[in-house]
């Protein structure tokens, strides 16, 4: 049996998706961007029998938010309008200041969809 500080420490995780695969991955760190696969492939990197559990894991949760969604009827298809047109950078201020950790006692969760906003907003401007 493993020490249950491990389930404590993970689950602060947030999930995060990769900027190459677009799976989910635990973002340990808020500078990570890819998943521990995507990462792995481009330093040419050993595939080890972990790592395809990570992905099996990986492929079993993209399959559950499918099967979730269409059971809730939901249509995860995206709109024809650009990302851009969509997440101007007035409502990106306004999510910004919706979700800031001040306004929410630093909690990981606000913490971690600020970065996220912040990322989304900083890759809006590269374009």
């Amino acid at each position: 049996m493993f020490d249950d500080s491990h389930e404590a420490t993970v689950r602060m995780w947030p999930t995060a998706y990769c900027k190459e695969c677009n799976r989910p991955f635990p973002q340990q760190e808020s500078w990570a961007k890819k998943c521990l696969m995507c990462f792995k492939a481009d330093r040419d990197y050993a595939v080890l029998k972990g790592d395809l559990c990570f992905l099996w894991a990986q492929m079993e949760i993209q399959r559950l938010q499918q099967e979730l969604s269409r059971l809730h009827g939901i249509d995860r298809t995206p709109p024809d309008t650009s990302l851009q047109e969509v997440l101007t950078p007035k409502l990106i201020r306004d999510l910004l200041n919706l979700s800031h950790p001040d306004k929410h006692k630093n909690s990981p969760k606000s913490t971690a969809v600020t970065q996220q906003l912040l990322d989304i907003r900083a890759s809006l401007k590269e374009k």
